[in-house]
């Protein structure tokens, strides 16, 4: 972040799933403790006034970040509304310096992590059998209720859909719900980092209506 930022933003799971992030703000004003390390280190003696306010609110904020646990991990969407804010604030010089290193970030711990998938990655739901078992019943006692004619042929269609889209759902629900968060696949599609969601219940639960 520009050392300027004026506030560190602390999303709650509440504040993601509505779309309202909070802005906690920063006292910036710095502790006697910080000022007499800052104090004693020669570069920050070596500054003018500016870079000394500058180096003070970075310590603080360092100090704060340092405090404070991560409470969620930064998926896709959430460093889209860093780079937003920043980019309202800051314009397009600071944010180009902040998105390039965050880039780099990125490069070198993908490149720590060296996260593979395999086939094993790749967990079926042990309830997937009966979940489909259900929805064929349905399928079937729709199909029934349209060869009598108590059902249209368009009612036939919505109801058929309808169920096995439910069962698509559900399998996904409980897939997501049943990894690891360590299973690599997991970590790529829920941090939106590549794929999603409905692609690994194609690989591990089922394919799905195809139009």
């Amino acid at each position: 972040l520009p050392k300027s930022f004026p506030y560190i933003n602390e999303p709650t799971d509440f504040n993601l799933e509505q779309e309202t992030p909070s802005k906690y703000f920063v006292n910036l004003t710095i502790d006697e403790e910080t000022l007499n390390e800052l104090e004693a280190d020669a570069d920050y003696n070596g500054l003018d006034e500016k870079g000394k306010v500058d180096a003070q609110r970075t310590a603080v904020l360092r100090k704060h970040f340092a405090s404070v646990p991560v409470v969620n991990p930064f998926r896709k969407k959430f460093l889209g509304n860093i780079i937003a804010e920043v980019f309202k604030r800051f314009h397009i010089t600071e944010t180009s310096k902040m998105l390039d290193r965050m880039k780099n970030l990125g490069f070198k711990y993908s490149t720590r992590a060296g996260i593979t998938v395999g086939v094993s990655d790749i967990v079926v739901l042990p309830d997937k059998g009966e979940i489909l078992a259900v929805a064929q019943e349905k399928v079937d006692k729709v199909q029934a209720q349209f060869r009598r004619g108590f059902i249209t042929e368009d009612e036939r269609y919505d109801r058929v859909i309808s169920s096995w889209s439910a069962a698509k759902d559900e399998i996904q629900s409980k897939l997501m719900k049943s990894l690891e968060k360590t299973n690599p696949i997991f970590m790529m599609s829920d941090s939106g980092a590549r794929g999603n969601a409905s692609n690994f219940t194609q690989l591990a639960g089922m394919r799905g209506l195809m139009a």
